[in-house]
């Protein structure tokens, strides 16, 4: 190998995957050091991006643009400023810098993709108009895949695979004859319940919706149901243990989904069960439940999911080329982490799981100043949300300091600290008082990804000497007294959005775009 010259070295490494190519660095860590190349690759799939299409921008340029773009992140210096004001009682989607709404009465969907000065991507805005309506819908905007349910005189029974840039049926997917006459009739469709009820004609009996790759799926009536969307085949189907739409349950990676049931012994408490499901290239049975965590807090919300493809030694002491991880809240003050490792070969994975004092992981916060007394419930609920991107971690935290409230006609102060559930979850109130409009500062938790904030020790609730930098994003708006308003934060792609919320469901968007 010593005697290939450089180039043709870097140019074979550089065809690897991820996985290959960080197994093959500590093999030959020159070619790594001195190969722009081999540097880009690897930030950019520890960034969460993938390389833009051939053009005459050198491969130096665009490293240069990526570590911009990532100290953008970090700084939170932000290039442009957005509203976006969603219509009444609407529920809108985030994948990958694009916020999606129903509009015309149910019958289109208005696509907003928000600009990245950094990324070169302009903003745009489009009109999705069906000759239906539409009950449900999900997207993936990095696979311009949109998988809606259609609402017309028949039931509501089958997911139709589109695009999301013009609403035509999807490349990918395999199209089948439909008997429905729509424009989108070559488009496939999946169906969303056997036969057997088909006779029932119950409509909206689906639950939460997930894309995660190749897969799609939803809880339908007493069953999760998970199907390849390109081939339309059902590739694995669990009977819950009782109906509940409000379940919830999550892609880990490729083979292993995470959901949540009720405690038996606990009504107070639920348990996640992670268990393997059927893929088209395994025999595995698929119904294997692989880990079981009890006694959760009744409520519990995804934060956020993302990979890490960067070498590190996990909290179990793994030594893994890559991780999924999925976050819960499980306790008022510890945060529950499921982690799925893999080793260098792809295989034998090992998922564990661990609790983490929130203390260790707050990194943001909004602060609000309540100027009256009149505050319901002063103990209050003490929850709290991350936001997960793959160069590290925010925990974005709501305080309402030195609130003045009677109860049973003594006045006194307490220090009342709200915390706002889910990051894609705008339904959620998080805060509801007469309010005084401050800042929001955001701390950087380790400038790196979660390998090293794992090994520095920060993630296992152990002490952090970094001195973390704390940039202010003025708040856009002034809270006026006496209106109740609900603060919400999102990441959605290149953007931190924070959305208000006040009167009859009226909602606007503030997005901070890099």
């Amino acid at each position: 190998m010593n005697k290939l010259p450089t180039e043709v070295i870097v140019d074979i490494l550089a065809i690897l995957d991820i996985k290959e190519l960080l197994a093959c660095r500590s093999s030959s860590p020159r070619y790594h050091l001195n190969s722009i190349v081999l540097q880009y690759h690897i930030l950019l799939a520890a960034s969460g991006m993938c390389d833009g299409p051939p053009s005459e921008v050198s491969t130096a340029e665009r490293m240069a643009a990526l570590q911009t773009y990532n100290t953008a992140w970090r700084e939170l210096t932000w290039s442009s400023y957005d509203t976006i004001d969603i219509p009444e009682y609407n529920d809108p989607q985030f994948s990958n810098g694009v916020i999606v709404t129903i509009s015309n009465y149910g019958k289109s969907l208005t696509v907003h993709r928000l600009p990245s000065k950094l990324r070169r991507v302009e903003a745009c805005e489009w009109t999705l108009t069906f000759d239906f309506g539409i009950a449900e819908f999900i997207m993936d905007a990095s696979q311009d895949l949109l998988a809606l349910i259609p609402f017309d005189n028949v039931e509501a029974d089958v997911f139709l695979i589109l695009t999301l840039s013009n609403g035509q049926p999807h490349p990918l997917a395999m199209p089948r004859n439909s008997n429905k006459r729509r424009k989108q009739s070559s488009a496939l469709a999946i169906e969303l319940y056997d036969s057997d009820y088909k006779w029932s004609r119950i409509r909206f009996t689906h639950g939460q919706m997930n894309i995660h790759g190749d897969y799609i799926g939803t809880v339908v009536l007493e069953d999760l149901k998970i199907w390849n969307w390109k081939t339309g085949h059902q590739e694995w189907r669990l009977r819950l243990p009782a109906p509940n739409l409000s379940r919830q349950w999550f892609f880990l990676d490729n083979s292993y989904i995470v959901y949540d049931e009720d405690n038996r012994e606990d009504p107070q408490s639920l348990c996640l069960r992670v268990c393997r499901f059927r893929c088209a290239f395994d025999t595995d049975p698929g119904t294997e439940c692989v880990l079981e965590i009890r006694d959760l807090w009744r409520t519990p919300k995804l934060l956020y999911q993302s990979r890490v493809v960067s070498r590190a030694t996990s909290p179990n002491g793994n030594d893994a080329c890559g991780r999924e991880a999925l976050f819960y809240p499980s306790a008022e003050d510890s945060l529950l982490i499921i982690e799925l490792c893999e080793d260098r070969r792809g295989s034998n994975p090992n998922i564990s799981y661990l609790h983490v004092p929130t203390r260790t992981l707050l990194s943001a916060y909004l602060s609000l100043t309540p100027k009256k007394e009149a505050i319901e419930d002063p103990e209050g609920p003490r929850n709290f949300v991350v936001d997960w991107k793959e160069w590290g971690l925010i925990v974005m935290k709501i305080y309402a300091v030195d609130v003045q409230f009677s109860k049973k006609g003594l006045s006194y102060g307490q220090r009342r600290i709200m915390w706002k559930y889910g990051t894609q979850d705008f339904r959620g109130l998080a805060h509801k008082a007469e309010t005084e409009g401050r800042r929001v500062s955001v701390c950087d938790l380790h400038a790196g990804r979660i390998d090293q904030a794992i090994r520095c020790g920060a993630m296992q609730g152990q002490q952090s000497q970094r001195v973390f930098s704390s940039p202010e994003i003025p708040l856009p708006w002034d809270l006026q007294e006496g209106v109740p308003v609900a603060l919400n934060f999102a990441m959605c792609g290149d953007a931190l959005i924070i959305a208000k919320r006040w009167g009859q469901g009226n909602s606007r968007f503030h997005a901070f775009t890099f």
